[in-house]
């Protein structure tokens, strides 16, 4: 038992979240599916159109889950190779839309997994091959996320 906790101990002290935060250094727009809704924030813009704009400046943290240890050693999810057009990883555009509709889709009225599926489609359109694993993993967090919440909401109010 002291052994299990002495490696819980050293795990807290020697590694630490990576937040690999992206600054977008130009204004982004992506035709997309989505299609007669009309939002406009002040880091989002979504036309009729299905145009959606994110305006230079928004900072989000790419496809996230990401530990180092002792500095040394860095750990989780692969940003994927670098667009030899772009100079970004593969995953640059698709998370940065990814996390833009998540932030916002309540008030757009769309639900998570549409965002998941956009997000799935231009990793394809990258031909990015964790695509579908990255899908699978949002889908799974979402679900358990959503258990989770249910049931701590349910034993909260007694």
């Amino acid at each position: 038992m002291i052994y299990l906790i002495g490696c819980f101990l050293l795990v807290c002290v020697c590694c630490r979240k990576v937040t690999s935060l992206y600054r977008l250094p130009h204004t982004y727009m992506y035709k997309t599916h989505l299609k007669g809704f009309s939002f406009k924030a002040e880091y989002l813009e979504l036309r009729k159109s299905g145009l959606l704009i994110i305006p230079k400046g928004y900072v989000w943290d790419g496809c996230s889950f990401t530990f180092s240890f002792l500095d040394l050693f860095t750990f989780g999810t692969p940003e994927g190779r670098i667009h030899f057009k772009t100079g970004k990883p593969v995953t640059y555009y698709a998370s940065l839309v990814h996390d833009a509709l998540y932030q916002y889709h309540h008030e757009i009225g769309i639900s998570k997994k549409v965002a998941d599926q956009l997000f799935l489609k231009m990793l394809n359109k990258e031909k990015y091959p964790l695509a579908r694993v990255y899908y699978l993993a949002l889908r799974t967090y979402n679900t358990a996320t959503y258990i989770l919440t249910s049931i701590k909401d349910y034993f909260w109010r007694f």
